[in-house]
């Protein structure tokens, strides 16, 4: 038996990048790497494509770096590296782009890595586990895996890198009967700051760190190696109450939360539906162990009778509901939220209020969140593998030096 590999459909494409002259006019210090790798994508700022691969999926990260670079293979991120680091250039790393962080991004004096070239998928003989590109995208990785009747569990947002959702922890729509993204990984291969090529299997120290902390933070994680699972019954949907239902919702759900099956997973929001205004809503799902789904259609009856459903959209499916935010969500949501500080204000005793635009970024202790034994053992790791902090822009950004 054969090992199973994605072909072009379940791949990206990459458009055409800047040529050997461009770069050497636009950028002098990728000169020499660009002669050293021709067939390495570098996209500078006079190409006509350096917009399309520069964006994130958050529009509001506008930051232009001297280049996007998109490697291709392990040497050409291991190439990439070294260079950088030799010159002191600044650099990003992206793999799927949906971080809220602008730092990977960088500015004009840096340079952005983007993973999105390495989106390899084989799914081993045994069909038990796969090896992933650390750029490769969780909806190809889904659609790929369920053309063999096989699963590996992603987040809720389907165009998240399936590498940067597991090394951040992972939760997603399958937590609660599969586990989290960093316990589905049994291995990788990263890019260290001296440019060497390691394997986890070689170092679980490394491995441990990055279920959880790995993101960026100690290095390029280049390719992973995930369980998977034989494909089954699943239900997946919106299941949305009047939004003044809140209370009386979130009550009933109280009573039985703490005897939650692991088949399901859900998660709550409130959402501004278009034409509807504000609900509160359910992100529904429900993994079975086997091909019947008649204990899942109990639990979402017993879920509707919490209130008024005024929206239900969940049915038997082959893969997650997409949650991905729509920046014609958010065109809703400010409609909602503008007009309640409006009425607020108008009753002439409201609390004090001001724009939510020039509003103080809040800084995130990260660190702390680990306890002081893990943070204790990452700052341990972090100088064997990484110790003039090369990798400084991980998200969340862990200070462990």
């Amino acid at each position: 038996m054969a090992s199973l590999e994605a072909t072009a459909e379940y791949r990206g494409t990459n458009p055409a990048a800047s040529t050997a002259e461009q770069v050497a006019s636009d950028v002098p210090q990728l000169r020499d790497i660009s002669k050293e790798l021709p067939e390495m994508l570098i996209y500078t700022t006079s190409a006509d494509s350096y917009e399309q691969v520069r964006a994130f999926f958050n529009a509001s990260v506008t930051q232009q770096p001297l280049a996007v670079i998109r490697p291709r293979t392990d040497t050409e991120v291991a190439a990439t590296v070294r260079e950088l680091h030799a010159r002191g250039i600044p650099f990003g790393i992206r793999s799927g782009g949906h971080d809220m962080d602008a730092a990977q991004a960088q500015g004009r004096d840096g340079v952005l890595i983007d993973l999105r070239g390495l989106d390899s998928i084989v799914v081993a003989e045994d069909k038990r586990s796969v090896r992933v590109g650390g750029g490769t995208l969780g909806i190809k990785l889904s659609q790929f895996l369920h053309q063999h009747k096989l699963i590996t569990p992603h987040g809720w947002c389907q165009t998240v890198s399936i590498a940067g959702w597991a090394l951040g922890g992972g939760y997603g729509y399958a937590s609660a009967f599969y586990g989290l993204g960093a316990d589905q990984m049994l291995g990788g291969r990263v890019v260290l700051a001296n440019g060497d090529i390691v394997d986890t299997d070689e170092h679980p120290d490394l491995l441990w760190a990055l279920r959880g902390a790995g993101n960026g933070s100690f290095g390029i994680v280049v390719e992973l190696r995930l369980k998977v699972y034989p494909e089954t019954g699943f239900l997946g949907g919106f299941l949305a109450f009047p939004n003044a239902q809140v209370e009386s919702v979130l009550a009933g759900f109280a009573e039985f939360e703490q005897e939650l099956p692991i088949n399901f997973t859900g998660e709550a929001s409130h959402m501004a539906l278009p034409g509807v205004g504000p609900v509160f809503a359910w992100l529904f799902a429900w993994t079975s162990q086997d091909d019947e789904l008649g204990e899942g259609w109990a639990f979402l009856e017993k879920m509707k009778a919490l209130g008024t459903p005024i929206m239900n959209t969940v049915a038997a499916a082959a893969g997650v509901p997409d949650a991905t935010a729509q920046a014609s969500d958010f065109e809703e949501y400010k409609k909602w939220t503008d007009n309640l500080v409006e009425d607020i204000a108008n009753q002439g005793h409201s609390l004090p209020w001001g724009n939510r635009n020039l509003a103080p970024e809040k800084d995130m202790d990260w660190v702390a969140t680990y306890g002081d034994e893990t943070v204790a053992r990452l700052k341990e790791i972090k100088r064997k593998f990484d110790p003039d902090n090369v990798f400084r822009t991980g998200y969340p950004r862990l200070d462990l030096l």
